[in-house]
């Protein structure tokens, strides 16, 4: 927008308005074609997971012994299943679409970076290695922790 504005009333831009606009819509248009293969993979991915679980739960309540069923009502397994099966349909496609696509963006905009100036992995280089350290450390006491609580 800064070159669409001239310095002085005597100066003209070096890009005018209808030439800016038309660079941010075909950024706006290429930006939505890069982000519906991104979902349709996450939805795909998702409901194949859905899909592959709620055939195993049913693959494991038909094989159930009719023991299972005398000693545990129909509508806890109905709960049960439903709660498994929204748990898998909503939350693992957005968790894994919030874990990966972050990440993605991240090493590309670190390549780009590095064709610029090879210096971002002077600072890149070490950050990866502080995040695994902590990432190490954080296991550690978290198993830590778990041992101390529980403990008699």
């Amino acid at each position: 927008m800064a070159w669409e504005t001239p310095v002085s009333k005597d100066l003209k831009p070096p890009v005018g308005g209808f030439k800016l606009l038309f660079v941010y819509l075909a950024l706006a248009i290429e930006s939505s074609f890069c982000i519906l293969p991104r979902e349709t993979l996450l939805v795909t991915a998702g409901y194949k997971t859905a899909t592959q679980l709620f055939n195993r739960m049913h693959l494991c309540i038909f094989r159930a012994p009719m023991s299972f069923f005398d000693a545990t009502p129909s509508g806890r397994i109905l709960n049960r299943a439903s709660t498994n099966q929204s748990a898998v349909d909503l939350n693992i496609p957005n968790q894994v679409g919030a874990f990966a696509f972050p990440m993605i963006h991240l090493l590309g905009i670190i390549v780009v970076m590095s064709q610029v100036a090879w210096q971002v992995f002077i600072v890149f280089i070490p950050m990866i290695a502080l995040c695994l350290w902590y990432q190490v450390i954080l296991v550690f006491f978290a198993a830590l922790a778990s041992d101390s609580t529980s403990a008699p």
